[in-house]
């Protein structure tokens, strides 16, 4: 009788250390459990067959989409997390994590959304001034990108990235002029630095102010008489102007930087080519 027992409690035991997770709260338990020990896979395993049978359950998602998440699967975590949003809308929690996998996949414009979720549920907008500067770029939106760009100088004068950013920007929306000024500003701010001069360079030559654009870019190749972007925008300020002898030189700078930018200039020097009649 003794044995019989003991075989019943032994059978019973087995069965419960077998025993798989089977309603949906314990599957749903179990998958946030292992999510939260870092077994991401035994996650994504549980949790979609919780969320195969409640698939508006709002945890269930979002740990589903944060377990691919987890192991850089993003578009599938993409995919969870959107449909969470849109099931439970403007919350903190979700759309950071749908900021973060946007900017991930190149979705700029859910992230950009996920920033306006994030400063009306409490963020600053000043917080995210650079970012959004850098998104409205990146969708085209070059007014409001400037406008952001500005923003976040006003609040970071001190990074040279911040004039740069406010001066490429005025450029892109044929403001030209304001980025030479916004260039000069950080020059006097910072001293002549490599990539303010290299920038105020292009500047000049778009608002057609060759000589001077020339004379910026020839400091600089003084500097340093191997850098191919200086010889290069160089080369591009001689060959626009009407003189022989600087499209002779740019002609010269553009045979030596060929192999390192490959058929960019092949074109330009077939051209100067013809031009100079040379053969």
């Amino acid at each position: 009788m003794k044995r019989f027992f003991l075989l019943i409690i032994m059978l019973v035991i087995l069965v419960g250390c077998n025993s798989q997770p089977e309603s949906f709260e314990q599957l749903k338990k179990a998958g946030e459990k292992a999510f939260f020990s870092g077994n991401y896979t035994k996650a994504r395993d549980l949790l979609s067959k919780a969320a195969a049978r409640q698939p508006s359950d709002k945890n269930v998602l979002y740990y589903l989409g944060l377990s691919y998440a987890r192991d850089f699967l993003y578009d599938s975590a993409y995919v969870y997390l959107k449909r969470v949003d849109l099931l439970f809308p403007k919350d903190r929690e979700i759309n950071q994590e749908i900021y973060n996998i946007a900017m991930e996949l190149g979705e700029w414009k859910a992230a950009k959304r996920a920033i306006e979720t994030l400063i009306a549920t409490g963020d600053s907008r000043d917080q995210w001034s650079e970012r959004l500067g850098w998104l409205n770029r990146h969708l085209g939106n070059m007014v409001l990108a400037y406008a952001y760009y500005r923003r976040a100088l006003e609040l970071n004068p001190d990074d040279p990235g911040r004039y740069l950013d406010v001066a490429n920007s005025a450029a892109l929306i044929d403001s030209v002029p304001i980025a030479i000024q916004v260039i000069d500003s950080a020059i006097e701010k910072f001293g002549e630095k490599e990539e303010l001069l290299l920038n105020k360079g292009l500047f000049l030559a778009m608002n057609n102010e060759l000589e001077k654009s020339e004379d910026v870019l020839r400091t600089l190749y003084k500097q340093d008489t191997t850098s191919v972007s200086t010889m290069l925008n160089l080369a591009h300020t001689l060959a626009s102007q009407d003189n022989v002898e600087k499209k002779k030189e740019a002609y010269k700078l553009y045979l030596r930087i060929q192999p390192s930018v490959g058929n960019q200039v092949d074109s330009i020097i077939e051209a100067l080519q013809q031009e100079l009649h040379i053969k």
